[in-house]
């Protein structure tokens, strides 16, 4: 898929799922069971092929269960303190599972509170895959830092697309480089 259709199949899913956000519940629903979890496992969820079901905490920690919320590991404190010392990060945001390279759990690295201190900094990297017109295989790779004080933000930002024809030869190649941005506020 070409970056024109890509960009025209994501505005059209935004609008979609915009109008069903507004759709009122026409009483179709129907309650077949509930959990009790931990407040703890507060912050976000995901889960992986395997069944199991991996949380994050209000701020740092991350819980693994099986299916049925049997807890099966735990990390009350995920994020390393010479990590949160150097960099300023004290919070996980919502985590999601990634199935490259055997699978990991990926977690977006967030300063709760940027003010504090000027260390408000933040980063994350991801894949996005899809397929190109005439097939075969496309991967656009993303990399974004930055860091957010009380009026400005500033960081940088980096993507690489690349582009393999079915028989697995690459097609195209991009890349950005190293690209620096800045937002200012008042």
């Amino acid at each position: 898929m070409g970056w024109s259709r890509l960009a025209r199949w994501t505005a059209l899913a935004l609008v979609a799922l915009s109008a069903a956000a507004q759709a009122a519940d026409p009483g179709r629903w129907t309650q077949t069971g509930s959990s009790t979890m931990p407040l703890y496992y507060y912050q976000g969820v995901t889960s992986d092929p395997a069944g199991h079901f991996y949380f994050d905490g209000v701020d740092v920690g991350l819980y693994r269960t099986d299916s049925q919320l049997n807890e099966q590991a735990r990390n009350d404190d995920v994020i390393p303190p010479a990590v949160t010392a150097a960099e300023g990060y004290n919070h996980v945001g919502d985590i999601t599972w990634d199935g490259a390279e055997g699978g990991r759990i990926l977690l977006p690295l967030e300063c709760y509170y940027p003010p504090a201190g000027e260390r408000g900094r933040f980063g994350d990297a991801f894949d996005q895959s899809y397929t190109p017109d005439g097939g075969g295989e496309g991967k656009a790779s993303y990399d974004i830092t930055g860091r957010v004080a009380r009026t400005r933000a500033s960081g940088s930002v980096r993507v690489n697309v690349t582009e393999t024809d079915p028989a697995g030869a690459v097609t195209m190649a991009c890349d950005s480089g190293t690209i620096p941005w800045e937002a200012v506020g008042g």
